[in-house]
């Protein structure tokens, strides 16, 4: 018996590095260069902005990206469109309702390598509470030293992805039904993350 646990008690410890090891390296990242877009019809021009408040983590492993996690939370109250007036509209709860609804979140649940420069991201994203899950092609640029900053490899990944606005609450519809604002919403990622070597 005694024998036995020993054998049972090795093996436990030799497995610890492996499973140790199954976690993907963390990343920093490179808040200067790294934004969250969106893009919407009103009437029949395109709206563009943007969010300027997030926090988010990210666990990478270019060579198995399956191991790999991604997870931001983003401040409503942070939208920006480039006019005060129609940042304060959107903030309302006519859309986002950013005093009820503070962050809109998306966590994955798996990474799969497509090819050597894509991604597919699948995670859920929630918008006032409302929780789906989704599926980005992200565009995998690669990694190398940085050139500005010593001792350190930067990797950069860039996403898009449409929505439905109305699946998530945001507006009851009546805006869509005037042809003043589209239901369709074009969410772009672009990000780079660094790490020490």
């Amino acid at each position: 018996m005694k024998t036995l646990i020993t054998i049972m008690l090795s093996c436990t410890i030799g497995l610890t590095p492996v499973i140790a090891s199954a976690q993907a390296p963390v990343w920093e990242i490179d808040k200067d260069h790294t934004n969250f877009y969106f893009r919407v019809t009103h009437i029949y021009s395109d709206v563009i902005g943007r969010f300027n408040d997030y926090k988010g983590s990210v666990q990478f492993d270019p060579i198995n990206p399956e191991r790999s996690e991604i997870s931001f939370e983003i401040e409503v109250k942070s939208i920006d469109t480039g006019l005060r007036k129609r940042d304060k509209h959107l903030r309302s709860e006519d859309f986002l309702d950013a005093s009820e609804y503070p962050l809109i979140t998306f966590k994955s649940s798996s990474i799969e390598k497509q090819d050597d420069s894509s991604l597919k991201l699948t995670g859920t994203l929630t918008i006032k509470d409302v929780s789906r899950e989704i599926s980005i092609p992200l565009s995998y640029a690669g990694t190398m030293g940085h050139p500005l900053v010593k001792n350190t490899e930067v990797a950069g990944f860039n996403g898009e992805i449409t929505i439905d606005r109305l699946e998530y609450g945001v507006g009851d519809g009546k805006y869509y039904q005037m042809r003043a604002v589209d239901k369709d919403v074009t969410i772009l990622f672009t990000a780079e993350v660094m790490r020490k070597k």
